[in-house]
Order: structure tokens, then sequence, then C-alpha cells
């Protein structure tokens, strides 16, 4: 059995042979390496990729699906006893306690039809759930139907708004995924709040 190199051999006959062993590896070596950077350079694009996305919160209002910044909500409760709030606008339910603190319940359906989002509100409210939401510096306890799932927007998924839902420079709309998802900017919205619907 004949060994590439001959440990005997004096080192000047033997590096020819470590080199031509070296040439003959290499090729496999630069598949290898470049198979490796391939796999390497998919996983940098796919984070790129990731890089944009958008956790949400999808909620049921009227059977109609919309989607809340996972980042402005703070919980989902069931819809308990609120305590009506006399002189206030239509779309105040009134006060809910939560953990013994008291918020304001918005009747959301209420507010995103006002703002022109939402068709009318006239079905009886049964059971729903309240989502307590943060933002534009106020805290609010959102009435919905139902909350559906937390999901993943890509930025690829989120077409532009119809320009019709648009409040001049203010934008409650960011956008609507191919499935009908509305995509809301309560930053916005919780602003419009203090406009339209401000509890006397």
């Amino acid at each position: 059995m004949h060994s590439l190199i001959d440990c005997k051999e004096e080192p000047g006959r033997a590096a020819p042979r470590i080199k031509e062993s070296a040439q003959e590896v290499a090729p496999e070596l630069q598949q290898i390496f470049a198979e490796r950077a391939r796999r390497l350079a998919q996983l940098i694009q796919s984070t790129t990729q990731g890089a944009g996305d958008q956790q949400v919160l999808v909620v049921v209002i009227g059977g109609e699906y919309f989607a809340l910044d996972s980042k402005c909500v703070m919980e989902v409760h069931p819809v308990g006893r609120i305590t009506p709030m006399p002189g206030a606008t239509e779309c105040w339910l009134g006060l809910v306690n939560l953990r013994g603190h008291l918020y304001a319940a918005l009747d959301f359906a209420q507010m995103l039809v006002q703002l022109h989002l939402h068709g009318s509100n006239d079905a009886p409210k049964r059971g729903g759930q309240l989502v307590l939401a943060t933002a534009a510096g106020l805290t609010l306890a959102l009435y919905v139907d139902a909350v559906l799932t937390v999901r993943q927007l890509a930025t690829a998924e989120i077409l532009p708004p119809v320009a019709e839902s648009q409040q001049g420079d203010q934008r409650p709309v960011l956008g609507i995924t191919e499935d009908l998802v509305v995509l809301l900017d309560l930053e916005v919205i919780f602003n419009l709040c203090r406009q339209e619907c401000n509890p006397a």
C-alpha cells in the first residue's frame, strides 16, 4: 500500500508530491466553500427580508378584519361590567376596571364608522373582547367583536391604502393585505379620538 507522502523521503523530493496532492484536493474544497457561501448568503438575505416584518393583532369588527400593531397592544380581556359616562359621545361605552385601573372603553366599530373605515354599527353588542392599547399618549380599552390571531406581516404583503379612507395628512390606514386585513395606525386614530370623540 502506497502512501501519498513517504516520511522517509527527503524534504526536497516530498514537496512536489505535497503540491500535487493539494492541487487535487483544492477543487473539492472550493466546491464546499462555495456551497457554504451560498447558504450563508441565503441566510443573510432571509434575515434582511424579515427585518421589515411587523407583528400585528388581528381583530374582527362587524365581519371585517383589522390589524393593530402588537407594540401598541398591552392586554386582551373579556368584556365585563362597563360603567356609562354621562354626557359622553356615542363612541364611548363608559369606564371599565381592568386589574384595579380605570380605562375609557371605546366602541372601536363606532370610531371606525366616524372615520369612514367601517359600515353601519347598528348590530347589538354580544360578547366581544376588550383590547387594552396605548398610543399617542392615551391608553384605551377597545371594544371589538373578537380577537382572531397574532400574525406576522411582511412589508411585501401590505398593499397601499384606498385614498378615500384617508383623513387629510393623517392616515389611519397604513395598508391592506391581499386577504383583506386592514392595517390601522393607532397613533393617528387615538389622536383623532381627541378631536372627534372627546368624552365630556
